[in-house]
């Protein structure tokens, strides 16, 4: 686990609060999307049932399993820069993650006015 998700993740266990939760198709994770108390994104979590560890994976707003077996996690927020290099401000993307929270597969920018 990287600092970035070592950090939400001590914010997220100071004080629980959990806007949706699925269980995973085998049954092995709980696949949750929970607020860092920050007030400006979510992010979504694991909770692996046979082993009783809990980690934050990335940010976004879903945590929804595929088909593929990927975690579909909408708007996870990044910044972007135009050619000159100059700041373009937030966007956001859908990203398609591994059970380990790796990106598999990433979405089109979007701004915030498109985010669903």
């Amino acid at each position: 686990m990287d600092e970035w998700c070592s950090d939400r993740t001590r914010d997220v266990k100071s004080c629980f609060y959990v806007f949706k939760a699925n269980f995973s198709s085998d049954g092995r994770h709980l696949w949750l999307v929970c607020n860092p108390h920050t007030y400006t994104y979510s992010v979504v979590c694991s909770y692996d049932v046979y082993e009783h560890t809990f980690r934050v994976l990335i940010d976004g707003d879903t945590a929804d399993e595929q088909p593929d077996g990927t975690i579909l996690a909408k708007n996870k927020k990044t910044y972007a820069f135009d050619d000159k290099g100059e700041p373009l401000g937030a966007r956001f993307y859908d990203a398609w993650i591994n059970p380990d929270g790796e990106i598999v597969r990433k979405g089109k920018l979007k701004t915030a006015e498109e985010v669903d």
